[in-house]
């Protein structure tokens, strides 16, 4: 099975007057990686009996971040491919992204069928994801693959303007690519895994995700 992580350490709750989760809809918390994510509000900006996320930024946590992980991600980060923006160095034990208030997994993304000029359909989303994922097969010269839940580590950013890419990977991500058994065929592992996550919203499109994945980045 490729569908372990280890060494993941999760926090408990640390809701106070300064912290708010994230709702679940566009909630990148995922046990699998250890992620977290949180508005945060300065104090400055903190009333008595207000919890709402206004004046606060958006954050996602994590640690238990290994040399290889690190590796991996400097090399996605160098690509434009993670969400975000990191405020921490590699060497700290917590690694803290802050990422736009609008984005969320495409996990709960209802099908859409028609585009715009703000919006992705369902042929360009799965499109961009096999493009994303299709960088993996030969990143650093050793193929690689995601687990866990691919809807969870695939992120979109609401109403984009057509020079910015609405589809990211979530902060965390590297804890969630291991090398690919040779013995296994990308386009059939991710076809099967996308399969069981989308159902027939993946197979209609399966034709988009194959010329993302092919063309890559």
């Amino acid at each position: 099975m490729i569908e372990r992580i280890s060494g993941v350490s999760h926090e408990g709750e640390r809701n106070d007057a300064n912290e708010f989760d994230t709702q679940p809809r566009h909630s990148l918390t995922y046990e699998l990686i250890g992620t977290v994510d949180r508005f945060v509000k300065h104090p400055s900006t903190v009333s008595h009996n207000a919890r709402t996320t206004s004046n606060a930024v958006r954050l996602v946590e994590y640690s238990d971040v290994n040399e290889e992980q690190l590796a991996v991600r400097s090399m996605l980060v160098d690509r434009g491919l993670v969400l975000g923006a990191l405020l921490t160095d590699e060497e700290d034990e917590k690694q803290v992204f802050r990422i736009p208030r609008s984005a969320r997994p495409i996990k709960h993304e209802s099908s859409v069928q028609a585009s715009s000029h703000f919006s992705y359909n369902d042929a360009e989303i799965f499109f961009g994801v096999g493009s994303m994922v299709g960088i993996l097969r030969d990143l650093d010269n050793e193929q690689r693959v995601l687990i866990g839940d691919i809807g969870m580590l695939v992120t979109m950013i609401e109403f984009t303007p057509p020079n910015q890419k609405p589809l990211s990977l979530a902060p965390g991500v590297e804890k969630a690519i291991v090398s690919l058994p040779a013995a296994v065929n990308p386009t059939e592992y991710y076809i099967e895994k996308l399969t069981a996550e989308f159902g027939d919203r993946f197979n209609w499109n399966k034709e988009s995700f194959i010329e993302g994945f092919d063309r890559g980045l």
